[in-house]
């Protein structure tokens, strides 16, 4: 299942399938991905401010995994840069600019899910 508007993309077929298809479960796990992923962003800002790269790369990691879920392809391949450069300490100047877009990215994926399943 694709949730799409113009060239934004969500692939929910992963969750349906880890869900069995139940929605009530579905619903669960997005309800869960929006309430804990802004937290994950907050902690990418932290990190990177702070120029905290071993803790950056770890939370991106862990930002990755939610993302392998709920498939949002450009966010998932920033995410991934974010990760890639904080542990090798490669490009790092590039990462300020990434966790902009990762964010308006999630706020936009949020609004979408919100939207497609009903969401307050």
């Amino acid at each position: 299942m694709l949730i799409q508007e113009g060239n934004f993309v969500i692939d929910m077929s992963t969750v349906f399938e880890v869900c069995g298809g139940d929605k009530e479960i579905v619903v669960k796990m997005i309800t869960v991905f929006l309430n804990t992923l802004p937290g994950t962003i907050e902690k990418l800002e932290k990190y990177n401010e702070s120029r905290d790269w071993d803790n950056l790369y770890k939370t991106a990691h862990a930002a990755k995994s939610a993302l392998s879920i709920i498939r949002i392809p450009p966010l998932f391949d920033m995410v991934l840069t974010v990760e890639q450069n904080a542990r090798h300490l490669k490009d790092v100047a590039a990462i300020p600019q990434l966790i902009t877009k990762i964010i308006s990215d999630f706020k936009e994926a949020a609004r979408l899910l919100k939207l497609r399943f009903h969401l307050d």
